[in-house]
């Protein structure tokens, strides 16, 4: 995989809705939630061949009323083939734990909340030949709205406005907009990215679908936290996919399933135009469910 599609997701942090993760989207349950997330990213750059999945467990806790708490923790499983190109040694196997997020949900009133948290920079860096590092990137590619779950040493900080709400049946929209900064503790430049999204759906009687627009853009860096440079090119700065989605939406248990895809050719490409590898990402089907306690 070329070094640049690194840099793109993980040390400038642009491009989920994730089956769960940390809540983007405006929800229909503000009371106490346990979720658990797994996905799979479909990937093939150039002869490299990899086999990945990412998945997080999610609680919310209703603290008030208007108020809801929410922690997250990320993981990340890679296996890559002996032509795979993360290590010289061949077939390797690796998990990561990322970042965690812990932040908080207020209704502001019906129709408009207010989301904020912090990210703390538990993961630790890593270079480009050690067995860790396809878990970390692939994981940053399969999490694009969170992947600052796998910044090293990095501490992030989110806050969003979600608008909408979502009916008790019937279509709707959504939306989100808002910024998250991240802090590398190797005292390199801050990183800034608008966060954003627009959803629409039907939620019917038992089963609910979605189709999302989401993306992420650099609006304030020169350099990633890493200190290489960052390009001026609005492209380049700007990442974002396309998600279908169906839940079931009546009951206290509730699986979803959610299937993804870039909407950046470059990223979805196995060869460059130049014929050197590409990103080839397929797309990213992910499976969850969501228990609601309360």
């Amino acid at each position: 995989m070329k070094r640049q599609h690194v840099s793109l997701l993980i040390a400038v942090l642009i491009g989920t809705t994730r089956a769960n993760a940390q809540q983007l989207w405006p929800t229909d349950h503000r009371g106490n939630e346990v979720s658990v997330a797994l996905g799979h990213l479909f990937s093939e750059a150039g002869t490299e061949k990899v086999t990945s999945f990412f998945g997080d467990v999610l609680g919310r806790v209703h603290a008030g009323r208007d108020l809801v708490i929410e922690a997250e923790v990320p993981v990340s499983y890679f296996h890559e083939s002996p032509s795979a190109g993360f290590s010289s040694n061949g077939p390797t196997t690796s998990a990561r734990v990322g970042n965690p997020w812990l932040g908080v949900n207020y209704r502001v009133k019906p129709g408009i909340n207010l989301v904020g948290g912090v990210r703390p920079g538990l993961e630790s860096d890593v270079g480009d030949e050690d067995a860790s590092f396809g878990a970390i990137v692939y994981g940053a590619y399969g999490d694009f709205d969170h992947s600052e779950a796998w910044a090293a040493k990095t501490t992030s900080v989110r806050a969003l406005v979600q608008l909408g709400s979502v009916p008790e049946w019937g279509p709707y929209g959504v939306g989100y907009a808002g910024m998250t900064v991240a802090l590398p503790r190797s005292g390199n430049e801050k990183t800034y990215l608008a966060d954003y999204g627009l959803q629409v759906g039907y939620r019917g009687r038992s089963v609910s679908g979605t189709l999302s627009i989401s993306g992420r853009l650099d609006i304030g860096s020169h350099k990633h936290f890493d200190g290489t440079p960052i390009s001026e090119s609005f492209e380049e700065r700007n990442v974002n996919q396309a998600a279908l989605g169906i839940e079931r939406s009546t009951g206290r248990f509730r699986p979803k399933v959610i299937f993804r895809i870039f909407l950046d050719p470059s990223l979805r490409e196995s060869r460059q135009s130049d014929g050197t590898g590409g990103a080839g990402l397929h797309g990213v089907l992910s499976v969850g469910a969501s228990w609601l306690l309360r």
